[in-house]
């Protein structure tokens, strides 16, 4: 097999036989390039040949992207002669890893516990990830196959919700119906609700975006060459898609050639941003932690550097964008999109689109829990008030925390230094000005561990 992406991609199938105390060498079956999850079938005749029957996409190690679905066959002669087995006792290998998430059992049990109570309603998290591949995408070597997906959300990352954001479904019919059908397939009410959506992808300014439905049946929307090239901007033509089928989208990798210059927003539609990304970087602003610089680069494609992009500028153009961390390819228990759903079920995938639509979620790096309120107002909210706006903070980290900024206007206001791994203080802002403010919080951790709080807008009139 080939594991890396200067593969293309591609897999291919090797068959071996144990001969005596040894294996013999590893024989190709030709034509079985393409995804990790090819089956192989096999039967023996009465001669004693195997043969093999496979399906394939049509993927090469020159071409990466799938085509026609085609089966092909093979058979191999049996040997002249088979030496005895020699056969030993298995005995299980010493572990000497030590776990990265000793105590992720109990962290996953306290959010999962965890209650806003506020106005009268009760709200909880859900932990789940908003961007990630599978072998469907030409570039999804690193995150297996479909089977694959629904193996880590269940057992390693112990989600609540996940979306197989493929490029475009793919490219292919048949691979937009198998994904589908395993957002339906892998549905556990009560436990785990996988959305619908893709990746739809295009270059800077427009950008890459993913897409959520509650509702299977949402075939891809087409980009044009004129919108591929910046020519027509993406708001005009995806808004209305989603509008007519009940979708909403995030932006992603915003500040590199993946990402936007904010050209585009409609906030019902596009009610959150991808701000920290697994596999690359922090798109907060430059010089934030783990965020990208022209001299450091996490971001792993290396070039594209596109500092418009940067969330800081969004909310200072006004627009209203929560925030979210997923991990688009590869990264593995680093990225928690947490949305807050109201109630405690049962619930539906339309409760996880409402919370995205109001803004109630928030981006963490690990299972960090944050609650930041104004009031009887959650992160997320627009309002206006009055009174003095005062933050009630309260966090419950993993780890010892270094720090908790409070950042007003993208400006920071207040840091926090609490000892041990939890905090709760207030924030009464001394200094407000008539009319619109909003705040967020970041939280530090010593591990490096971090998390991001949706913002509360307030519009303060004296």
């Amino acid at each position: 097999m080939q594991n890396n992406w200067g593969a293309g991609g591609a897999w291919e199938v090797l068959v071996t036989s144990l001969e005596g105390d040894h294996w013999a060498p590893a024989v190709k079956l030709d034509g079985t390039e393409g995804r990790n999850d090819v089956r192989i079938a096999g039967a023996m005749d009465a001669a004693g040949r195997l043969w093999f029957a496979w399906a394939g996409d049509g993927r090469t190690f020159s071409r990466n992207a799938p085509a026609a679905t085609e089966v092909a066959y093979t058979k191999i002669e049996p040997p002249s002669s088979s030496p005895e087995l020699q056969l030993a006792e298995f005995r299980e290998p010493v572990l000497t890893a030590e776990p990265v998430h000793p105590n992720e059992p109990a962290n996953v049990a306290a959010i999962r516990q965890y209650r806003y109570h506020t106005g009268g309603k009760s709200y909880r998290i859900l932990r789940g990830d908003l961007h990630r591949h599978t072998d469907i995408s030409p570039d999804g070597i690193g995150d297996g196959s479909l089977l694959d997906f629904y193996r880590y959300a269940f057992t390693a990352g112990q989600y609540d919700y996940m979306v197989v954001t493929d490029h475009q479904y793919g490219g292919t019919e048949y691979n937009w119906w198998r994904t589908e059908k395993s957002e339906d397939i892998f549905l556990v009410q009560g436990r785990f609700w996988p959305l619908f959506g893709t990746e739809r992808s295009l270059p800077y300014p427009n950008g890459h975006r993913n897409t959520f439905f509650a509702q299977r049946g949402n075939r891809e929307l087409p980009a044009s060459r004129d919108e591929m090239a910046g020519k027509l901007n993406t708001g005009p033509i995806l808004y209305p898609y989603l509008r007519e089928r009940g979708g909403v989208t995030s932006s992603h990798s915003t500040a590199s050639d993946q990402g936007t210059d904010w050209r585009d927003n409609d906030p019902q539609l596009e009610p959150l941003v991808e701000i920290y990304q697994g596999l690359n970087s922090s798109y907060e602003y430059e010089n934030a932690p783990r965020a990208d610089t022209p001299e450091r680069r996490y971001y792993h494609h290396g070039d594209g550097w596109r500092p418009l992009g940067f969330v800081w500028n969004a909310w200072a153009k006004g627009l209203k964008l929560g925030v979210q961390a997923s991990s688009d390819h590869i990264a593995t228990h680093d990225s928690y999109a947490c949305l807050l759903v109201e109630g405690d079920g049962p619930h539906s995938r339309e409760d996880l689109l409402n919370a995205m639509r109001a803004r109630h979620s928030y981006a963490a790096t690990d299972n960090i829990i944050v609650d930041v309120r104004v009031g009887g107002h959650l992160m997320g909210d627009v309002f206006s008030t009055r009174e003095i706006p005062v933050l009630k903070v309260r966090v419950e980290g993993t780890g010892p925390i270094s720090r908790i900024e409070v950042i007003k206007n993208n400006t920071f206001a207040h840091t926090e230094r609490p000892p041990g791994s939890s905090a709760a203080f207030e924030y009464r802002d001394a200094d407000v000005k008539a009319g619109e403010n909003y705040y967020y919080v970041r939280v530090e951790q010593t591990a490096g561990q971090l998390a991001w709080s949706s913002p509360i807008w307030v519009d303060y009139g004296k």
